[in-house]
C-alpha cells in the first residue's frame, strides 16, 4: 500500500470529491498517536476496502 495514506489530506483516488464526508486527517492523526506510544501499525489493500492492523505492546 502506498505510505502516502498517512499524509494530511490525502486521497487515494482522484475520483473522490469534496462531496465525500471528512476531513482527510484521521490516519495522520492515528499515525501521530501511535508512533508516541511505539505501537507497530500496518494498512494493506483488501478485496473488502482497505485494512488497518495495530499491535499493542504490554
Amino acid at each position: 500500500m502506498n505510505e502516502q495514506i498517512w499524509e494530511r489530506f490525502y486521497r487515494a483516488e482522484p475520483s473522490r470529491s469534496r462531496m465525500m464526508r471528512g476531513t482527510g486527517l484521521g490516519p495522520s492523526i492515528s499515525k501521530r498517536i501511535l508512533d508516541m506510544h511505539g505501537c507497530r501499525y500496518a494498512v494493506d489493500n483488501v478485496e473488502e476496502g482497505v485494512s488497518f492492523r495495530v499491535r499493542f505492546e504490554g
